[in-house]
Protein backbone atom coordinates (compact mmCIF):
# COMPACT_ATOMS: atom_id res chain seq x y z
CA UNK A 1 0.00 0.00 0.00
CA UNK A 2 2.82 2.67 0.83
CA UNK A 3 5.10 1.74 -2.55
CA UNK A 4 1.68 1.97 -4.12
CA UNK A 5 1.14 5.79 -2.92
CA UNK A 6 4.97 6.67 -3.01
CA UNK A 7 4.60 5.56 -6.88
CA UNK A 8 1.19 7.64 -7.08
CA UNK A 9 3.32 10.59 -5.54
CA UNK A 10 6.59 9.79 -7.84
CA UNK A 11 4.36 9.70 -10.93
CA UNK A 12 2.59 13.04 -9.66
CA UNK A 13 5.96 15.28 -9.13
CA UNK A 14 7.22 14.48 -13.20
CA UNK A 15 3.28 15.18 -14.74
CA UNK A 16 3.54 18.47 -13.06
CA UNK A 17 7.53 18.87 -13.83
CA UNK A 18 6.48 18.31 -17.34
CA UNK A 19 3.73 20.71 -17.76
CA UNK A 20 5.68 23.83 -15.84
CA UNK A 21 8.81 23.69 -18.04
CA UNK A 22 7.84 26.65 -20.10
CA UNK A 23 5.83 28.41 -17.53
CA UNK A 24 8.84 29.93 -15.55
CA UNK A 25 11.48 30.38 -17.55
CA UNK A 26 12.41 29.64 -21.22
CA UNK A 27 12.47 26.57 -23.17
CA UNK A 28 16.47 25.50 -24.16
CA UNK A 29 15.93 24.80 -27.58
CA UNK A 30 13.94 27.60 -28.18
CA UNK A 31 16.95 29.90 -26.48
CA UNK A 32 19.77 27.51 -28.63
CA UNK A 33 17.21 27.93 -31.88
CA UNK A 34 17.41 31.86 -32.29
CA UNK A 35 21.00 32.36 -30.41
CA UNK A 36 22.30 29.64 -33.66
CA UNK A 37 19.86 30.11 -36.71
CA UNK A 38 19.13 33.61 -35.48
CA UNK A 39 15.50 32.48 -36.39
CA UNK A 40 12.56 31.75 -33.48
CA UNK A 41 8.82 32.36 -34.75
CA UNK A 42 6.46 31.75 -31.61
CA UNK A 43 9.25 30.87 -29.13
CA UNK A 44 9.32 30.48 -25.14
CA UNK A 45 12.13 32.72 -24.34
CA UNK A 46 10.20 34.68 -21.02
CA UNK A 47 13.36 34.76 -18.70
CA UNK A 48 16.16 34.48 -20.89
CA UNK A 49 19.55 35.82 -21.07
CA UNK A 50 20.96 37.28 -24.39
CA UNK A 51 22.99 40.09 -22.27
CA UNK A 52 25.94 41.10 -24.82
CA UNK A 53 24.76 38.65 -27.55
CA UNK A 54 25.14 39.40 -31.57
CA UNK A 55 21.44 39.06 -32.78
CA UNK A 56 21.78 41.44 -35.80
CA UNK A 57 18.96 40.39 -38.60
CA UNK A 58 16.93 37.90 -35.90
CA UNK A 59 13.25 36.65 -36.92
CA UNK A 60 11.75 36.00 -33.72
CA UNK A 61 8.11 37.50 -34.65
CA UNK A 62 5.40 36.65 -32.13
CA UNK A 63 7.71 35.31 -29.44
CA UNK A 64 7.75 35.44 -25.87
CA UNK A 65 10.18 37.30 -24.20
CA UNK A 66 8.84 39.03 -21.06
CA UNK A 67 11.38 39.35 -18.42
CA UNK A 68 13.96 38.76 -20.43
CA UNK A 69 17.29 40.70 -20.16
CA UNK A 70 18.92 42.00 -23.89
CA UNK A 71 21.40 44.72 -22.50
CA UNK A 72 23.82 45.86 -24.54
CA UNK A 73 22.53 42.91 -27.21
CA UNK A 74 22.81 43.94 -30.81
CA UNK A 75 18.94 42.92 -32.74
CA UNK A 76 20.07 45.96 -35.26
CA UNK A 77 20.08 45.24 -39.06
CA UNK A 78 22.40 42.60 -41.03
CA UNK A 79 24.11 44.24 -43.06
CA UNK A 80 24.74 41.28 -45.88
CA UNK A 81 26.73 42.00 -49.28
CA UNK A 82 23.43 41.89 -51.41
CA UNK A 83 21.04 43.59 -48.88
CA UNK A 84 20.32 44.58 -45.36
CA UNK A 85 18.16 42.13 -43.19
CA UNK A 86 16.17 44.24 -40.35
CA UNK A 87 15.74 42.17 -37.38
CA UNK A 88 12.27 41.23 -37.13
CA UNK A 89 10.66 42.00 -33.37
CA UNK A 90 6.92 41.76 -34.55
CA UNK A 91 3.96 41.36 -32.43
CA UNK A 92 6.44 40.04 -29.75
CA UNK A 93 5.94 40.30 -25.75
CA UNK A 94 8.62 42.40 -24.02
CA UNK A 95 6.63 42.86 -21.32
CA UNK A 96 9.03 43.74 -18.19
CA UNK A 97 11.99 42.94 -20.43
CA UNK A 98 15.33 44.97 -19.87
CA UNK A 99 16.98 46.30 -23.55
CA UNK A 100 19.22 49.01 -21.52
CA UNK A 101 21.82 49.83 -23.99
CA UNK A 102 20.46 47.35 -27.01
CA UNK A 103 21.08 48.29 -30.48
CA UNK A 104 17.77 48.43 -32.29
CA UNK A 105 18.24 50.27 -35.23
CA UNK A 106 16.26 49.88 -38.69
CA UNK A 107 14.48 46.99 -36.03
CA UNK A 108 10.53 45.79 -36.86
CA UNK A 109 8.52 46.09 -33.81
CA UNK A 110 5.09 46.75 -35.12
CA UNK A 111 2.20 45.23 -32.85
CA UNK A 112 5.27 44.76 -29.87
CA UNK A 113 3.68 44.36 -26.33
CA UNK A 114 6.14 46.66 -24.57
CA UNK A 115 4.72 47.05 -21.07
CA UNK A 116 6.96 48.24 -18.32
CA UNK A 117 9.98 47.65 -21.19
CA UNK A 118 13.52 49.13 -20.59
CA UNK A 119 15.01 51.00 -23.54
CA UNK A 120 17.31 53.31 -21.47
CA UNK A 121 20.47 53.85 -23.61
CA UNK A 122 18.99 51.90 -26.30
CA UNK A 123 19.25 52.67 -29.49
CA UNK A 124 15.82 52.55 -31.52
CA UNK A 125 17.18 55.30 -34.67
CA UNK A 126 14.67 54.39 -37.45
CA UNK A 127 13.29 51.09 -35.95
CA UNK A 128 9.10 50.51 -36.52
CA UNK A 129 6.97 50.57 -33.46
CA UNK A 130 3.73 51.19 -35.26
CA UNK A 131 0.94 49.32 -33.64
CA UNK A 132 3.07 49.03 -30.61
CA UNK A 133 1.53 48.65 -27.13
CA UNK A 134 3.31 50.84 -24.78
CA UNK A 135 2.53 51.58 -21.52
CA UNK A 136 5.06 52.49 -18.63
CA UNK A 137 8.35 51.96 -20.98
CA UNK A 138 11.22 53.72 -19.89
CA UNK A 139 12.94 55.20 -23.01
CA UNK A 140 15.22 57.78 -21.00
CA UNK A 141 18.70 58.46 -22.86
CA UNK A 142 17.54 56.38 -25.72
CA UNK A 143 18.73 57.17 -29.32
CA UNK A 144 14.63 57.55 -31.01
CA UNK A 145 16.03 59.95 -33.93
CA UNK A 146 13.81 58.47 -37.26
CA UNK A 147 11.86 56.02 -34.96
CA UNK A 148 8.25 55.50 -35.92
CA UNK A 149 5.48 55.24 -33.06
CA UNK A 150 1.71 54.75 -32.84
CA UNK A 151 -0.39 57.87 -33.33
CA UNK A 152 -1.54 57.39 -30.04
CA UNK A 153 1.89 57.18 -27.78
CA UNK A 154 3.65 60.14 -30.00
CA UNK A 155 0.71 62.07 -28.18
CA UNK A 156 2.13 61.80 -25.31
CA UNK A 157 5.93 62.29 -26.56
CA UNK A 158 5.19 65.70 -27.08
Amino acid sequence: MYQNKLKVLFISFFIILYCLRGAYGFIQEDFSKAVDTLKCQNCDLSNADFTGKKLAGIDIEQSNLSSSKLINADLSILKQEKRNVPSNLQRVNFMDADLSGANLEGAKLNGAYLKRTIFKNANLKDADLSEAIIKDADFDGANLDGTIFPVSFTAQLK
